[in-house]
C-alpha cells in the first residue's frame, strides 16, 4: 500500500508537469523513508554493531539484505561515523610530510611510491598535490561539463585537490564576502564558463530551485510554440504546393 502510495504521488506530479528531476527525487527519499519505517529495532542494532567492527555502509547492507542509503542513515545518525580521508591512512603509518616529500625526491612517482609503503597511490596523490609538488594546471582547470576551477587551497570551499569553482570565487570578491552556507552562484545565461560578475548570481538553494524550475517550464512552453510553427509552416508549404499545382 505504501509503494503505490509513493507511485500515485509521482503519477500527480508528473501529470502537473513537474521538473523530472525534482520528481525521481522526491521519489527516492519517499521510498527510502518508508523502507526505514520497516526497519526493526533488531536491524538497527546489528547495522550499529557491524558498523563498530568497521564494515563499510555497502558491506553492512549486502550482509543485512538492506539498501545501502538507509545503512548509512543508522551509522551517521547513531555513531556519526563519515568517510576516512585518504590522507588519514599515511598518518596512521606515520608519515609526515616531509617524509613524502623525501619519497617523492627519490622515486618520482606516486605508483613506486604507494608500492613501498603497502597502499593505494590516492593518498600520496593528494598528499603531493596538496604540498604543491604534482603540476597543477596552472592553477586553473575547464572540465567537459564547462566549469572552471581555480587553484585556492585556503578557501573554505576547496576540495581534496585545492580547487574551488571559478563562479564562487567571481561571486566573493565582487561582493567582499564568502559565499554564505546553503547558497548558490547561477549563470545567469546558463553557460557555465561565463564567469564575468554580470552573469552570476547568488541564491539561496531554495530560490535557485524555483528558479531552475521555472526555466523548465518556459523551455517546455518554448519547445511547444516551436512544434505549433513547425506544423504552420508545414501546413502553409503544403496549401502553397496545392495553388502552384
Amino acid at each position: 500500500m505504501e509503494a503505490t502510495r509513493i507511485l500515485e504521488e509521482f503519477g500527480r506530479g508528473y501529470a502537473e508537469r513537474r521538473p523530472i528531476h525534482s520528481l525521481l527525487r522526491d521519489l527516492w527519499y519517499n521510498f527510502r523513508e518508508s523502507e526505514m519505517k520497516t526497519l526493526s529495532s533488531d536491524i538497527r542494532e546489528q547495522v550499529i554493531a557491524l558498523a563498530h567492527n568497521r564494515l563499510s555502509s555497502r558491506q553492512i547492507a549486502a550482509q543485512l539484505q538492506i539498501s545501502k542509503s538507509c545503512a548509512a542513515d543508522i551509522v551517521l545518525n547513531s555513531i556519526g561515523r563519515k568517510r576516512q580521508s585518504p590522507l588519514r591512512k599515511l598518518e596512521q603509518l606515520g608519515y609526515n610530510d616531509q617524509d613524502i616529500v623525501e619519497l617523492y625526491n627519490k622515486y618520482k612517482s606516486c605508483t613506486v611510491i604507494a608500492k613501498q609503503l603497502g597502499i593505494s597511490r590516492e593518498p600520496i596523490r593528494q598528499a603531493l598535490h596538496r604540498l604543491g609538488k604534482l603540476p597543477v594546471f596552472d592553477g586553473r582547470i575547464e572540465q567537459k561539463d564547462g566549469y572552471v576551477f581555480i587553484r585556492s587551497p585556503n578557501h573554505p570551499r576547496a576540495g581534496t585537490w585545492g580547487y574551488v569553482r571559478e563562479h564562487i570565487l567571481v561571486w566573493e570578491q565582487v561582493h567582499n564576502r564568502f559565499l554564505p552556507q546553503g547558497w548558490v552562484v547561477h549563470h545567469l545565461n546558463g553557460i557555465r564558463g561565463d564567469n564575468r560578475p554580470s552573469n552570476l548570481i547568488g541564491l539561496p538553494n531554495k530560490k535557485h530551485a524555483l528558479l531552475l524550475a521555472s526555466k523548465a517550464k518556459r523551455i517546455r512552453e518554448v519547445e511547444a510554440e516551436n512544434a505549433l510553427l513547425r506544423r504552420v509552416l508545414e501546413t502553409g508549404q503544403m496549401l502553397l504546393g496545392l495553388g502552384e499545382n
